[in-house]
């Protein structure tokens, strides 16, 4: 009995042991923790379970030796364990421990922590070590994502902090430091507070703080501020982590400074709402504050008054100092506008030399108009502009709210139709928008639309005045001249809708059909009077045109009419401009055959140096000095000098507007060599001219 008894007790103790290996095994295994045994004298290892499975062995195989281990040991980490060993053999206080990489037979490697203990004899002799191992690859996998992660957080430009579940800071990026001007050490254990500004009221935080425990996440835009207290513009992206327990343990905070990107806006903004030369606001940025401040006057019932302001023959003066000169005498003008106003009122640059006012709270009309007189009075000192003085003008138009225009544009437009009647009155002074402008401007607009339809339907048709030698008494030429009679309403004055053809461009197909419908006319006399010869007034819109000799060889060729029967009509003014090229286009006319002479001479500005350059053969005598030269010594002067000046330049001269036997006496003293006027006709239609022409019959006998 007792033997069974023993038997039984050895068995449960077996049992035991048994079971506590396998719980040290599954343990083991758990803890990814290996334990291993060596036997220094007899060169043998033992090793657990979990010690084969982290080196990818099987217990079964032949590895139980310490050569056979160090093979397992990565090539590059078997010098560094050898010598660990070495020291810990040779000395009983050295600690072993000791990380290093391991190749398992399917090639993959694994990182493992060794420790170890090492057992001595009474002779100080080495004779066993045991220890463990174990397997960290997933730790130190981690680790170097952890590392990389500092790392890119530290190369980012985007400032980087994180906090823990109380939101204080434990973690921070360089870019942050750089951000605000904080060392790290400054930062860390405080809380985002200290990046705080007061750009923001409590509530915007509430609605932060309650959007992040809503969604886990903020994203917008804040003011913070620098530790040298300067505020500046960020988009923060706050996100907070979770654990696996679903609290909050840390948040992280990205920083994005704007400071360039609303610099940026705020200039792309400025650039698009003020003008790039004088500073000064642009159109836009016009209508933008003439709404609100018409909204303000509606509100206070008040008025707001708009001035356009045109700068009096700024295009002459532009072309004779040059671009460069013009654009810095524009920069002078807008200061002295800004100078002129009060405070509240707003200088505008609508485009080119055109400037716009508003002044809100404006009084009534006598109160405007003091204000424009001040502007006025600062522009009668002189501009100082490369060495030369100027004295500028303005022609000004002004309306007003709320009686000429409950909207922006159209007070713009009002005041703008009250500038062109200042230019039109003679410049240099300002006048007050009234419903006849609006009607006239509606009158214009209709005109225009008319003409257009017009030129389709052939309702444009010539007359013709005859041009009579002083000599002969006979019509040696005739000037032609447009007619319109639209469908179904009255004719038309020229005076009327020549202005606003050269305005809209539609003087350049009207002139067309001027120059061909003459020529083809032309033609067709030269076989009752062959000594015709036919004037077309040439538009300086047409002299612009590139394509304007081959229009004129066009009619020529096309009527079949010679050269020398036709005579272009020019004016002074297109001689003004872009001198050189004038001369080349008229010396291009002249070679072909056709004569040139200047309309209206006397009116202009051209000086006998600049005339005697022009290839002309023919001054035409202005009216306006013809018509009073039998009672105004001053016209007879006039008259008697530009005779002469023609005779010293080898031109014929033609006198315009002869209606009395006293005014062709004159000229006929004067030796004026050919003359026109309601004194030998009128503009006649072709077949009325036809039967003129037919009669052959001295002309001077009329009187």
């Amino acid at each position: 009995m007792a033997l069974s008894s023993d038997t039984e007790k050895c068995k449960r103790i077996s049992d035991d042991l048994l079971s506590s290996q396998e719980h040290l095994n599954k343990v083991q295994e758990i803890a990814h923790l290996g334990s291993w045994s060596w036997d220094i004298l007899n060169n043998t290892l033992l090793w657990s379970d979990e010690a084969y499975r982290i080196f990818g062995l099987s217990p079964t195989g032949s590895f139980q030796t310490y050569e056979a281990f160090i093979k397992s040991v990565h090539r590059e980490d078997r010098a560094k364990l050898k010598e660990a060993v070495k020291s810990a053999l040779a000395d009983p206080d050295y600690r072993y421990e000791l990380e290093h990489r391991v190749v398992r037979p399917d090639g993959s490697e694994r990182v493992v922590m060794e420790r170890g203990k090492v057992e001595w004899d009474s002779f100080g002799k080495p004779i066993s070590m045991m220890g463990t191992v174990h397997d960290i690859t997933n730790i130190r996998s981690v680790e170097d994502q952890l590392k990389l992660v500092q790392i890119v957080l530290n190369s980012s430009d985007e400032g980087v902090f994180i906090s823990d579940s109380q939101n204080k800071i434990i973690s921070v990026n360089q870019s942050l430091c750089k951000l605000y001007g904080y060392d790290s050490a400054e930062m860390l254990g405080q809380r985002p507070s200290i990046f705080k500004s007061d750009r923001q009221d409590k509530e915007f935080y509430t609605e932060l703080w309650q959007t992040l425990v809503d969604k886990d996440e903020w994203t917008g835009e804040m003011w913070n501020r620098r530790k040298n207290g300067e505020t500046f513009p960020v988009k923060t992206t706050i996100q907070a982590v979770r654990n696996k327990f679903g609290e909050v343990s840390n948040f992280v905070c990205i920083y994005k400074d704007l400071s360039d990107i609303k610099q940026r806006d705020e200039e792309l903004v400025y650039s698009t709402t003020h003008d790039v030369l004088t500073s000064l606001p642009n159109r836009q940025l016009f209508l933008d504050r003439l709404r609100q401040a018409i909204r303000q006057a509606h509100r206070e019932d008040s008025r707001v008054s708009v001035s356009v302001l045109n700068i009096d023959l700024f295009k002459k003066i532009n072309d004779s100092l040059g671009h460069t000169h013009g654009d810095e005498l524009l920069k002078m003008i807008a200061q002295r506008l800004k100078n002129s106003v009060r405070q509240e009122d707003t200088v505008s640059r609508l485009g080119g030399d055109e400037f716009s006012i508003i002044h809100p709270n404006a009084g009534n009309v006598e109160a405007v108009a003091l204000m424009m007189q001040r502007i006025f009075d600062g522009f009668a000192k002189p501009f100082y502009l490369a060495g030369k003085e100027f004295y500028i003008t303005l022609s000004t138009g002004i309306t007003l709210y709320p009686e000429d225009g409950m909207d922006p544009d159209k007070m713009l437009r009002n005041a703008d139709l009250a500038m062109n009647r200042a230019k039109d009155v003679g410049r240099s002074n300002f006048q007050f928008f009234t419903s006849t402008l609006d009607d006239r401007a509606t009158n214009r607009l209709t005109i225009e639309n008319d003409m257009r339809l017009g030129l389709k339907r052939g309702e444009f048709f010539l007359n013709y005045q005859p041009k009579v030698d002083l000599s002969t008494g006979q019509i040696t030429g005739m000037e032609s001249l447009s007619r319109w009679k639209p469908s179904g309403k009255d004719q038309v004055s020229p005076v009327e809708f020549i202005p606003i053809a050269e305005e809209t461009g539609l003087i350049v197909p009207l002139g067309d059909f001027i120059l061909r419908d003459a020529c083809f006319q032309t033609k067709n006399w030269l076989d009752i009077n062959p000594n015709l010869r036919v004037a077309v007034n040439l538009s300086a819109s047409q002299f612009r045109q590139k394509n304007l000799l081959m229009r004129l060889d066009s009619a020529l060729r096309d009527s079949g009419l010679p050269p020398e029967k036709l005579e272009i009509e020019i004016t002074e003014s297109m001689l003004v401009d872009n001198i050189d090229e004038v001369i080349n286009i008229l010396c291009k006319i002249k070679e072909r055959g056709i004569t040139i002479a200047m309309d209206d001479f006397g009116t202009g500005y051209s000086s006998l140096s600049v005339l005697k350059r022009f290839p002309l053969d023919t001054l035409k005598i202005d009216q306006s000095f013809v018509r009073d030269l039998t009672v105004d010594s001053d016209d007879a002067q006039i008259v008697t000098a530009i005779i002469s000046m023609a005779k010293s330049l080898h031109l014929k001269v033609v006198a315009e507007g002869v209606e009395t036997k006293e005014q062709l006496m004159f000229l006929t003293e004067r030796e004026c060599d050919m003359m026109q006027g309601y004194y030998f006709s009128k503009p006649l239609v072709e077949d009325d001219f036809s039967a003129l022409l037919t009669q052959k019959k001295s002309l001077l006998d009329i009187g």
